[in-house]
């Protein structure tokens, strides 16, 4: 298995942490690889590295507009789209044509309150509804609702494995510590009854961590990968049956420690650097979001050549911008409106969409952008 990498977490509004990892029978199931870092001579991303900027029109129908993009999952020949302020999930063929929605908000049977995540599997698509602690399945190819299942616990994040279980996130809010300790942990895998089978990274007693983002997984080419805000590193997990493989962590020159985490103001007083989100696979490639102070940038990992680079805000018009998801040697970007689209060209010469599609784009069409990778 080639270095590939796994995320961290971090937090935009409100936030915690504190302390270590228990690390038990995790430490003789992984290896473990610490990334030396002086993040202020990063080399930008070199021209090659992104072969080609391709968009894809949305052509969801009027009564079913697609508004902000939380998630995009590709399996087979379809791809799902979350837009959880709505409420929605989207399925549209790999052209972007329409084929279904399940926009199931509401208290009633197949109904959820919100959606804080969802995944897919070859059979069915699964919602995770926090607010009644469920996980609700529907089929995967008429996005019929199938069933309902209780979740032993509380999580943030999930994806599913293709044994048939699932692999759950779960983070305690400040001031909330973790009073059951079959509980206490970071990461649950469950079968497909959602039955506890393994736990790992477990919480100390008031131990707490980031719990104001949206993604603590994300998955490509049979790895899913998890992250936490209390260290900079990933782990990758087997998309198979959940099993740890890999932990990576980031050294960086100008890092945060672990105690100064607990104390928001340090983290940006210094322009430290820390990793603010869980990262995205593409072949060999792993995609960071690298935070230095206030400023936010996308930077890319190079597991083959074991080279860190920096977004490239250049003229070439291969920048990252809003990435959401991945599928196969592809990062999948999406840009929140024809405004910010005309920004990118205009201004900093981002790659313009072929005539048909900027016009689809221009008439407020809903549209991602593929970054195909070497």
């Amino acid at each position: 298995m080639n270095n590939t990498i796994k995320a961290r977490l971090i937090l935009l509004l409100l936030v915690a942490v504190a302390g270590c990892t228990h690390i038990g029978q995790e430490k003789m199931i992984m290896s473990e690889t610490l990334i030396p870092c002086n993040e202020s001579e990063l080399s930008p991303i070199r021209q090659g590295m992104i072969t080609s900027v391709d968009y894809l029109i949305l052509q969801a129908p009027e009564e079913h507009v697609v508004g902000i993009i939380d998630k995009v999952v590709v399996s087979g020949d379809r791809l799902f789209v979350g837009d959880y302020s709505s409420g929605k999930v989207f399925s549209f063929n790999r052209e972007g044509a329409f084929l279904g929605v399940i926009d199931k908000k509401g208290r009633g049977p197949g109904e959820y309150l919100s959606i804080q995540s969802f995944c897919v599997d070859a059979h069915h698509v699964y919602i995770l509804d926090q607010f009644q602690k469920c996980v609700l399945t529907y089929e995967r190819e008429s996005l019929l609702f199938d069933k309902r299942m209780d979740v032993p616990f509380f999580a943030w994040d999930f994806a599913s494995l293709t044994s048939g279980g699932f692999i759950f996130a779960y983070a305690p809010m400040e001031g909330n510590s973790v009073t059951e300790p079959a509980l206490r942990y970071r990461i649950f895998i469950t079968d497909q009854n959602l039955k506890i089978k393994e736990k790992y990274f477990e919480y100390g007693e008031k131990e707490t961590d980031a719990v104001s983002i949206r993604h603590y997984l994300s998955g490509n080419e049979g790895k899913i990968v998890y992250g936490s805000f209390e260290e900079d590193g990933f782990c990758v997990f087997d998309g198979q049956d959940g099993t740890p493989t890999d932990r990576f962590r980031f050294a960086f020159a100008n890092g945060v420690s672990k105690e100064d985490k607990s104390q928001i103001a340090k983290l940006f007083d210094g322009y430290h650097t820390f990793l603010n989100r869980v990262p995205y696979m593409a072949g060999d490639y792993l995609l960071l979001s690298l935070t230095t102070g206030s400023t936010g940038n996308y930077f890319l990992y190079d597991s083959a050549k074991e080279e860190l680079s920096a977004n490239a805000l250049t003229s070439d018009g291969k920048v990252f911008v809003g990435i959401v998801g991945s599928s196969e040697n592809s990062f999948i970007g999406w840009l929140q409106s024809k405004t910010i689209y005309d920004h990118m060209v205009r201004n900093m010469g981002f790659q313009r969409a072929d005539p048909d599609d900027e016009a689809a784009i221009y008439a407020d069409e809903a549209f991602l952008v593929f970054y195909r990778m070497n």
